[in-house]
């Protein structure tokens, strides 16, 4: 059977895309996600030598190439990527460590593959969307269980150890869950999405995390006013919060009540409210001395040693260490001192454009899928991308996978223009 070209299609028409590409391009992207959440790959050393997030990009761009999927037609998100990653290499005069700028830029790419690409190729299709929120789902409810039964910390040596960090990625995944109680036709995924969204709140109270708790708040007014019905929506929430309130640890209420003792600062003690201060204050002197282009990708904790050495930097370092080779603890101050004006320009314009295109796809009067799967990634992306950059004010997530998951789906926001079918034919 034959296919309807679409736009962006440049095959000949009446041809059939390989449905074995596709689909093998499916479980690349799907083993990336397993492997990118579950972190298999650090527990099991031959998993770890064949360095399988690197392979499954190849097999993505292998794949692509031969089945060369449409795309969406002038796609701006993924333009603006690109600019993105031209302002990483552009930085290159100015790198102190050449590795981890390679690094960082490696890094983004396979992000940019994986799921602004071949993400998109496979979630053209009803059967494939359904398969990726649902994994998704999934994987939040796996580290929401994690986090419970360790303190509130994520799987260790990754990206998601840290209770700042992992309490971000909680904020994304109590999203997921909203949206897919609400547009999942599925009664028995909107039943484990209840069981995960729940989970993951539950962690986020583990992680004691005050910034999650901002983010918090932030993702739940974000949900209301994306949901389109602000009132009743806000009265449900507010109502829910009241009835878990009293299952809440004393020690976290006492923890969040304590932001007001500080509200310039973030951490859970006193030395760790001043070193953010102290680190922000040298991405900020930092920054001045690199304003267009910064100092490279990834290379905030190497250069920040140049700037310890000062006598306002010894006065306000006091008796403590320095902190040369540690992150910024923020996105803001790691994107304004690597990468400058033109990546930070480049980057808040990837992360509004994504965010409007998630609520107009809402307002869109369109009909969607029948699965409700694009409205259930727009309820997703949009107050996911708000609440997790809002936790990120606090956070050093720039350069992890999470925001370029977000962006990948909202480029798939642009798919349903494209007559597909519901899944690939033969």
């Amino acid at each position: 059977m034959t296919r309807n070209r679409t736009r962006g299609d440049k095959r000949a028409p009446g041809t059939v895309p390989d449905e074995a590409a596709l689909k093998g391009m499916y479980l690349a992207v799907f083993g990336y996600l397993l492997l990118t959440f579950s972190r298999l790959h650090e527990f099991v050393p031959a998993l770890k030598i064949i360095r399988p997030l690197q392979f499954l990009t190849l097999v993505v761009i292998v794949l692509w190439l031969k089945h060369r999927p449409p795309m969406p037609k002038n796609e701006p998100l993924i333009r603006w990527q690109l600019i993105f990653l031209g302002t990483m290499l552009i930085g290159l005069p100015a790198v102190v460590n050449h590795f981890w700028w390679l690094n960082t830029i490696a890094d983004f790419v396979m992000y940019l593959v994986v799921f602004s690409v071949g993400l998109v190729a496979v979630c053209r299709y009803t059967v494939y969307r359904q398969k990726i929120l649902r994994l998704l789902l999934i994987a939040f409810l796996f580290l929401a269980i994690w986090a419970l039964t360790h303190n509130g910390a994520g799987p260790r040596d990754c990206w998601l150890e840290d209770e700042n960090d992992i309490a971000g990625v909680f904020i994304v995944g109590a999203c997921l869950a909203y949206a897919m109680r609400t547009e999942s036709p599925s009664r028995k995924w909107r039943w484990l999405a209840i069981l995960s969204g729940g989970t993951c709140l539950a962690a986020l109270v583990a992680t004691a995390s005050r910034g999650g708790f901002v983010a918090l708040v932030v993702t739940v007014a974000t949900i209301a006013l994306f949901s389109g019905k602000f009132i009743r929506t806000s009265i449900v929430i507010v109502l829910i919060g009241l009835a878990a309130l009293p299952f809440v640890p004393a020690s976290y209420i006492g923890e969040v009540s304590s932001i007001e003792d500080g509200a310039e600062s973030y951490g859970k003690t006193e030395g760790q409210e001043m070193e953010r201060i102290y680190t922000w204050r040298r991405s900020w002197e930092m920054f001045l001395e690199n304003p267009v282009i910064g100092v490279g990708a990834g290379n905030f904790s190497w250069a920040i040693s140049n700037y310890e050495t000062t006598y306002k930097a010894r006065l306000q370092r006091g008796a403590r260490r320095q902190i040369a080779g540690r992150a910024a603890h923020s996105i803001y101050f790691t994107l304004l001192p690597e990468l400058g004006l033109a990546g930070t320009f480049a980057y808040l314009v990837i992360m509004i454009k994504s965010a409007r295109r998630a609520r107009n796809t809402l307002r869109d009067p369109a009909p969607a899928p029948e699965d409700g799967s694009m409205r259930m990634i727009a309820l997703f992306v949009g107050p996911a991308i708000v609440g997790y950059s809002v936790a990120g004010v606090f956070i050093s997530v720039l350069w992890y996978p999470m925001l370029w998951l977000l962006v990948g789906l909202a480029i798939v926001l642009h798919l349903p223009g494209d007559p597909a079918p519901d899944e690939p034919q033969k």
